[in-house]
């Protein structure tokens, strides 16, 4: 009786051998852990695809460019729409946190548009998100005005079954300030030999992280007579130094003389002065000129900075008069 069981058991055993083997065969490995079951015969399982998505669950959210720590809401700080571009004609396909569905080939663009205390910051906004891959400054709206327009590639984009793949776009924004314009010293007994001569002048902003569009300037001279006053150059914040031979001629004026210098008619144009997190609060406006006096003149000299509000009026400005003493 004892030998029946043994055999029995060894056959047992010998089957659960063989059967193992088999199946380490089968799965290509002997480790049955790492067996993997198909849900159809000679099938292995496979995460279920479908391709080249259409539709995607679009997120925006707004950040300072100055201050990153500060977010800003769409909706209430500033807006996004989504468009396409397709064969020539722009389509609205929703605003902020929404699912969007994307035409086949179609590019999808971003609108955005802000309130009254704000620039859009579009090289940042470029700059920090990976797939905007151009900005354009255009009017879609026929008439309505222009608003940055930001081209996003969404190749390569998975998405699984039974979900849109979600896609996040931070747009940056300056935060609008006028700033302020000292107040230079006049210069007296300048003489009558013709001089180089210095205005400092210089912009500041009442709070930090603020930012002006910078439009126009131009520099005035209450005298008709080009040899007492030349324009050699004046430093333009967000610009740079720019010679007077850039101003062109000055346009005479009953009794004066002006240069004027064209910075940017638009948002996309214009130059920024812009206050950063820990900067130095100092824009210097330092204008150099060439000054020849006669005898008991004093001219004075005037700086007018013209600035683009945030829906895009040039009516904020600057100004101050240096007075040059023989």
């Amino acid at each position: 009786m004892q030998k029946e069981v043994k055999y029995f058991l060894g056959g047992v055993l010998l089957i659960t051998m063989l059967v193992y083997v088999g199946a380490a065969y089968t799965f290509g490995n002997l480790d049955f852990t790492q067996w993997k079951l198909s849900t159809t015969p000679g099938q292995q399982p496979q995460t279920p695809y479908l391709g080249v998505p259409t539709s995607f669950d679009m997120s925006v959210l707004g950040y300072d460019t100055q201050d990153p720590t500060v977010s800003l809401t769409e909706g209430s700080e500033f807006n996004c729409y989504w468009y396409v571009n397709n064969q020539g004609g722009w389509q609205r396909l929703g605003v902020g946190d929404v699912t969007v569905n994307l035409p086949t080939g179609a590019n999808l663009w971003a609108q955005i548009s802000v309130n009254d205390d704000y620039y859009a910051d579009f090289v940042s906004t470029q700059g920090k998100n990976s797939r905007v891959t151009s900005t354009q400054y255009v009017d879609i709206n026929d008439g309505l005005g222009k608003q940055f327009m930001f081209q996003i590639n969404l190749n390569g984009i998975q998405a699984l079954i039974g979900a849109n793949p979600d896609f996040y776009f931070y747009p940056y924004f300056y935060a609008y300030q006028v700033p302020d314009l000292n107040t230079p010293a006049n210069q007296t007994s300048v003489g009558t030999a013709t001089v180089t001569k210095y205005v400092e002048w210089k912009a500041t902003f009442t709070d930090a992280k603020m930012a002006w569009a910078v439009a126009e300037v131009q520099i005035t001279v209450n005298t008709t007579n080009i040899a007492k006053v030349q324009l050699q150059n004046i430093n333009i914040p967000g610009v740079g130094y720019i010679s007077g031979s850039e101003f062109g001629a000055p346009v005479q004026g009953s009794g004066t003389l002006t240069w004027t210098k064209i910075v940017g008619t638009n948002f996309y144009s214009a130059g920024y002065m812009a206050l950063g997190n820990n900067a130095l609060n100092n824009f210097p406006l330092t204008t150099q000129l060439q000054i020849t006096l006669a005898s008991s003149d004093n001219i004075g000299v005037t700086i007018t900075i013209y600035g683009l509000t945030p829906t895009g009026a040039m009516t904020d400005s600057l100004t101050n008069t240096v007075v040059f003493a023989e």
